[in-house]
């Protein structure tokens, strides 16, 4: 059985697959990653997103008028940054799992100013 493709329409058809395969991994991953790296978090942070469309979460968008449904607090732990949330039960995840998971790979993070109790928008 040979794997690689010999006519035309084979290679035509593989390089389509590669290059739809590929972009799915720079939109799941790559771009997520860069938000990541170039996102420089402080411990309590407050950190929002939208998690993917269902019934609950368009329910928590329109009650609240806002595009976030999901909300966390970022914790340091073992010099690694986690989002400590609730779902289902509160829990630590991983900033970065925790990116990819909400809708579009969008947060918004929001941070006390130092001198008062104002909230100001960070990314």
């Amino acid at each position: 059985m040979n794997i690689y493709p010999k006519t035309k329409h084979e290679k035509l058809r593989l390089t389509i697959l590669l290059i739809l395969l590929l972009g799915i991994f720079i939109y799941q991953y790559a771009i997520p990653f860069y938000w990541y790296k170039k996102y420089i978090p402080e411990e309590a942070d407050i950190i929002f997103q939208s998690l993917p469309k269902m019934d609950l979460v368009e329910a928590i968008e329109g009650v609240t008028k806002s595009p976030y449904s999901h909300v966390g607090i970022l914790i340091k732990k073992n010099d690694s940054w986690y989002v400590r949330e609730a779902i289902i039960d509160v829990h630590d995840t991983p900033l970065f799992k925790w990116i990819i998971r909400g809708r579009l790979n969008e947060f918004a993070v929001f941070r006390l100013k130092k001198n008062g109790n104002q909230l100001f928008l960070i990314l």
